[in-house]
């Protein structure tokens, strides 16, 4: 039996990896991402694909409509980070996760937190574009609360 608990230790890491990524990247997917069209310009050579784009010529898109596109991730508005445990190659981005992780790992093992009037129309959904996406001028931005006191661990 003693043998057995680094396999499990190893499988429950894994796990809490694996989700961990899922929730970063299905935050960082949802979050109020620059809504304006960033132009890129290849300015001495031509860009050869299906068709050809001339050197100079400025192409650009916007990353809000590619993240929320329907037909990459179904119901792309919900939050749901269980879409990555089985990503397909067009969801795949890079993330830099490092730092992510030191915080979500420090937030989960240290501090019990709520949500504390926080509301998703008013706080969390991009409503107006001001290059980056905004929330709503009244919003009080994600608020969280203690659910218990994490220095004595009382309510």
């Amino acid at each position: 039996m003693a043998g057995e608990f680094p396999k499990y230790a190893s499988s429950f890491q894994h796990f809490l990896t694996v989700s961990q990524t899922a929730v970063i990247k299905e935050s960082l997917r949802l979050t109020a991402l620059v809504t304006s069209r960033l132009p890129l310009v290849s300015p001495d050579k031509a860009l050869c694909y299906k068709w050809t784009i001339p050197p100079g010529t400025p192409v650009s898109m916007t990353l809000r409509d590619v993240l929320l596109d329907p037909t990459i991730f179904p119901d792309p508005q919900s939050f749901f980070p269980e879409r990555w445990f089985h990503s397909t190659s067009e969801m795949e981005h890079a993330f830099a996760l490092a730092e992510l992780y030191m915080c979500l790992g420090y937030l989960l093992r240290e501090l019990d937190l709520e949500l504390y009037d926080t509301h998703r129309g008013r706080g969390i959904d991009t409503i107006r574009d001001c290059f980056i996406g905004e929330v709503s001028p009244d919003s009080k931005g994600v608020r969280v609360a203690f659910a218990r006191d994490p220095l004595c661990g009382s309510n």
